[in-house]
């Protein structure tokens, strides 16, 4: 756990469950935000959430460069994420989240 990782979770300008699942993950880091590696299943009752609604939030979380993964899941082996927290800028974070019908797209 880093409270380095997760203070810089909560101040990423994402909203909802974007949110909930950044804090979750960055519960899970290293001061450098590096192995960072639950199941989706773990997310999921972490979070409160289904799997499918982790596996997405995920994705876009990958895509506006809130995360990346670094290692692709194996046999009984979840996937492998870095957190790129503390080098995004907040504006970056957000320009990549719009909301559009109220729900969060990636643009």
């Amino acid at each position: 756990m880093s409270l380095r990782q997760i203070t810089a979770a909560w101040k990423v300008p994402v909203k909802g469950m974007e949110k909930l699942v950044l804090v979750a993950l960055a519960d899970f880091a290293d001061d450098q935000g590096g192995r960072v590696w639950p199941s989706l299943a773990t997310l999921a009752d972490r979070c409160g959430m289904t799997v499918r609604a982790v596996r997405s939030v995920l994705r876009r979380l990958e895509s506006v460069g809130l995360i990346r993964v670094v290692q692709e899941a194996k046999q009984h082996r979840p996937r492998v994420y870095q957190l790129e927290l503390v080098t995004q800028s907040r504006e970056e974070a957000a320009s990549g989240l719009r909301l559009a019908g109220g729900k969060k797209t990636v643009v």
